[in-house]
Parts: structure tokens; C-alpha cells; sequence
């Protein structure tokens, strides 16, 4: 049962890196998107509060920015 939950190094690095990757590019597609609608003279997205739908992608940013340190004290 312990070999199970043994997951290897260099696979560990592959996933947190894909995890980063998928964090940054949601991020950027989050924050853009509120600019673009702002410049269009909404002030609504989806429902949302344009600065609600910024502040997640603002998040979104940060974890892959916390991702990335992640890899880097893993070397």
C-alpha cells in the first residue's frame, strides 16, 4: 500500500509545473478580461463586478507565482 502513495520526484516536478502553467494561463485570461470590458464601458462581467472578476484573477496569478517558488526550492 505505501508504494501507492510514493509518487516520484521528477513526476511530482511535471504536475506542479502543468498546475503552475494552467494557473498562469487562466490567470491572464481572467485579469485581461475585465480590462477589455472596462475599456468597452461595462462595468459588469457575467454578472460580476468587474473588480470581483479582476481580484480572482489577480489570485489566480499569485498561485502560479507560489507554484513557481515551489519548483524552485524543489531543485
Amino acid at each position: 500500500m505505501a508504494a501507492f502513495f510514493r509518487i516520484s520526484r521528477e513526476r511530482d516536478v511535471k504536475l506542479i509545473k502543468l498546475v503552475g502553467d494552467l494557473l498562469l494561463l487562466g490567470g491572464v485570461i481572467v485579469t485581461v478580461a475585465p480590462m477589455l470590458t472596462r475599456a468597452m464601458g461595462r462595468y459588469y462581467l457575467f454578472g460580476f463586478e468587474l473588480t470581483t472578476v479582476l481580484l480572482g484573477g489577480i489570485a489566480l496569478l499569485l498561485l502560479a507565482c507560489l507554484a513557481r517558488l515551489e519548483l524552485l526550492l524543489r531543485r
